[in-house]
This record gives C-alpha cells, sequence and structure tokens, in this order.
C-alpha cells in the first residue's frame, strides 16, 4: 500500500516517513536516508523527518550525522522524548557541544 501510494504522490511525506520506517526495519540504511531526506525536503518543521534520518544515519554508523539530525528535530519541539533520547544516545562527540550550543540559545 506505501508503494502504492508514494507512486502515486511522490510528495506524500507520510508515505515516505513509513517507507523510510520500512527500510530501517530491514537495516538499509540507505534506502532509510534517502525517503528520510525527502521528508525532511518536503516538510522541514517534521521532527518525525528529523527521527527517521537520525534512524538511518545510526545504520550507516555515522554517529555525528545522525546526532545532527536528532537534534534538528528535538529543536524543533523540545517536548518530544524520544528524539532527545535518541539525541543523547548516538553517542556522537557532537552531542555534548550541540547541547551546549542549544543552551546558549536560551532553550
Amino acid at each position: 500500500m506505501t508503494l502504492q501510494v508514494i507512486d502515486a504522490f511522490p510528495t506524500n511525506a507520510d508515505a515516505l516517513s513509513s517507507r523510510s520506517f520500512c527500510w530501517a526495519q530491514l537495516e538499509t540504511g540507505d534506502g532509510a536516508l534517502e525517503d528520510a531526506l525527502s521528508c525532511i525536503r518536503l516538510r522541514p518543521d517534521w521532527p518525525e523527518a528529523y527521527y527517521r534520518a537520525g534512524v538511518a544515519w545510526m545504520l550507516l554508523e555515522d554517529f555525528e550525522k545522525a546526532a545532527d539530525a536528532f537534534y534538528d528535530g528535538w529543536k524543533l519541539n523540545l517536548e518530544d522524548e524520544e528524539l532527545e533520547r535518541a539525541f543523547w544516545e548516538s553517542g556522537s562527540q557532537n552531542s555534548v557541544h550541540l547541547f551546549l550550543g542549544l543552551n546558549k540559545m536560551g532553550f
């Protein structure tokens, strides 16, 4: 069903997010990332899109980019505990530096 929706509506961010999730479940980081980045382009204000990108970067073992993606999503919704947890668990050296920058911005 998701593939049919994407074929019919290639700019459907919800369907792309679902397919990114499916790619992640199959541990196919490249596919998950491609769909997640498409989601971000379509809906740059949607925290879930950044979460999907962070998961994909984790699968690709690029922990710096994963932390950046989780952080960007968390900034959009500081109440999102899942994004916050993913940010800290990404294991990136940038996590602390990004967090300190967030605090300086008044968040």
